[in-house]
């Protein structure tokens, strides 16, 4: 049996929200929202979590957050950082952040042995869209098409901001959930009858109910290869930016495009909430309290 990791992308410092949102307490005992993600793969199977972090926070970080389900968990804290570059490259001197998202995954490389699960730290995705990845990713690591890869596929109106815009990676799929395109919308709000979904960028209105993607994203380990090969060639290109960043989806995308892979879409009715802006702390705070008095959770996260 395949073991799944969980990779966890928190090195972002939260500029919308204002902070170290990762360190929020949102549970009843000062649990922070990633807090919920660890513990639903924990239920789901996995055993392994790896943080990609900052080194100016990894100290209060791990206090406030690892030291909870070091017990439980084999845990490791990784650090993406801007001279982290192949040998033949240089970050100029005056670029303040880290190169993106497939950046920082190669951050973990070394700490990876399998498959994985990676998630946003300021995410709330849902027990079942864990489960189903996990199950995904101890099947066969390749087919025909070659690498099976697979994404959490939520309805669009179960991703949306009270408090301001979204954007979105609306899922074209098959009859089977395979990826055949995605398209990014950008400024999305229910509009103001709150029946449609209205793409403030496109001037169109969406019904709701299209899968679209949050980043969870189910991995083989040989996708880091070709995450190195890419990293180069988009080093050759930007390696003098200052801004420029180098993003997993568009590397998973170039591989199904290619046919070097293919992408399950597996679709979910859980409901996303996170914390891209300041206002929805409480929201939070409500909807984890919902799910403790459901029984989804217990009142004390790690007494299991």
């Amino acid at each position: 049996m395949n073991n799944v990791s969980l990779v966890v992308l928190a090195a972002g410092m939260g500029n919308r929200f204002g902070g170290l949102k990762q360190l929020t307490g949102v549970g009843p005992n000062g649990e922070t929202l990633l807090e919920y993600g660890v513990y639903d793969a924990f239920q789901s199977g996995v055993r392994k979590v790896i943080f990609i972090v900052r080194r100016s926070f990894e100290t209060e970080f791990r206090q406030v957050v690892v030291n909870r389900f070091a017990d439980y968990m084999e845990v490791e804290c990784v650090y993406q950082e801007i001279n982290d570059l192949p040998s033949s490259f240089f970050p100029p001197s005056e670029r303040k952040r880290p190169w993106g998202t497939g950046h920082a995954l190669l951050s973990a490389r070394d700490a990876l042995d399998g498959p994985f699960i990676v998630i946003n730290g300021d995410d709330f995705y849902g027990r079942s869209a864990y489960a189903e990845l996990v199950d995904f990713l101890r099947g066969d690591v390749s087919d025909e098409n070659g690498l099976r890869l697979a994404l959490g596929g939520y309805r669009l109106r179960n991703t949306l901001s009270q408090h301001g815009t979204v954007s979105r990676g609306i899922c074209e799929v098959d009859g089977r959930t395979y990826l055949h395109s995605l398209t990014e919308h950008r400024k999305l709000r229910w509009n103001k009858t709150g029946d449609a979904v209205h793409s403030e960028e496109q001037g169109i209105d969406l019904s709701g109910e299209e899968l679209v993607s949050l980043n969870l994203f189910g991995l083989q380990h040989q996708i880091l290869a070709h995450l190195e090969s890419d990293f180069c060639e988009f080093l050759s290109l930007n390696n003098k930016s200052l801004d420029a960043e180098f993003f997993l989806p568009e590397v998973v995308s170039r591989l199904v495009s290619n046919g070097e892979a293919t992408l399950r879409v597996l679709p979910t009715d859980e409901h996303w909430f996170g914390m891209t802006y300041a206002e929805e702390t409480e929201k939070v705070r409500q909807a984890i309290s919902e799910r403790i008095k459901k029984g989804i959770y217990p009142e004390r996260l790690w007494s299991v």
